[in-house]
């Protein structure tokens, strides 16, 4: 017998006893046994996306997520993923095509501007020459696409290219 939660006929813990659940509306057993929507809609066994944030100044050009935190920019802001009132942490006149976050900080990169540092204890924001597309964290550096792949130490101090030539986008496995 499978668990299947509320679902299952008359709380009876198994879909084998009583009639086939219908896991074609139910947030907590969307499409099968306990897989909740986490406060989406499930239509046709499928959870919908839910708005985390919406205004008029919300145009994000980049995204991460971090713990129960969802991250974009311009501007650097940050709301739960349970949704509610979004945080603006720094402002960016410079489109941003790169964000990135650990525990201790947030990193942004454009290519028309230069790479930040957004400290998450202090709030200081610090800045590299280097401007970039994309970037990835590991627990060391950071990794930035701009006329080839850098890497950079996570404290900002000068940056090692890796590759001559690099796309637009990158990854760290």
């Amino acid at each position: 017998a499978e668990p299947c939660g509320s679902a299952c006929a008359g709380g009876a813990g198994s879909m084998n006893e009583g009639p086939p659940p219908d896991f074609s509306a139910d947030d907590e057993n969307c499409g099968r046994p306990n897989h909740d929507c986490l406060g989406g809609e499930c239509v046709n066994g499928v959870c919908q996306p839910v708005l985390l944030a919406s205004g008029p100044s919300l145009h994000p050009t980049a995204l991460a997520v971090a713990g129960e935190l969802v991250w974009w920019a311009s501007p650097v802001s940050r709301v739960s993923k349970a949704g509610g009132v979004a945080e603006t942490v720094a402002s960016s006149s410079d489109d941003v095509w790169g964000i990135a976050v650990d525990a201790d900080a947030v990193y942004w990169a454009s290519p028309f501007g230069k790479l930040r540092r957004f400290d998450r204890r202090t709030y200081a924001i610090q800045e590299v020459a280097l401007r970039g597309y994309r970037l990835a964290l590991d627990d060391a550096f950071v990794y930035l696409v701009w006329e080839g792949v850098w890497r950079i130490p996570k404290t900002l101090g000068a940056g090692f290219p890796l590759a001559p030539s690099g796309g637009q986008g990158i990854a760290l496995d």
